[in-house]
């Protein structure tokens, strides 16, 4: 596996991957099997290694370009987006009607067993949602 001059970061989950590894930090090397294969990296010295490649690009003329092609995507706001269509429009409900329908809600859940009061100590009055599983239980 040629390295070149490139740098590497190994994560630890993809490290995790080669299970046992043979890491010799004096000698540079990182030794593990693949497929069965054994493999070994090992760092290029600096008189053998090639001169660093440089790749630049101007942020700029990219940025340009993209503006470009998407003019129509950027331009200025004019006023205001138009309104909503009329079956998303939000009405305010009465604090009392909230109130009651939050209550029925409440009195169904709690017949079908779905609520019920916590009797461990440990809990605080929060909101808990419950999945049933697939074997029936909670």
């Amino acid at each position: 596996m040629p390295l070149d001059t490139f740098d590497m970061v190994l994560g630890v989950q993809w490290l995790r991957t080669l299970r046992q590894i043979l890491w010799d930090f004096t000698n540079k090397r990182l030794s593990f099997q693949h497929h069965g294969r054994p493999i070994t990296w090992s760092s290029i010295d600096a008189k053998a290694s090639q001169e660093p490649r440089s790749y630049t690009c101007s942020g700029a003329e990219v940025l340009d370009e993209l503006l470009d092609e998407f003019a129509d995507l950027f331009d200025d706001p004019h006023g205001l987006p138009p309104p909503p269509p009329e079956h998303l429009v939000h009405t305010d409900m009465h604090n009392t009607k909230r109130m009651s329908l939050r209550g029925s809600a409440w009195t169904c859940l709690s017949k079908a067993l779905y609520i019920r009061h916590s009797s461990s100590p440990f809990s605080a009055p929060a909101p808990v949602l419950l999945v049933k599983k697939h074997d029936g239980t909670w």
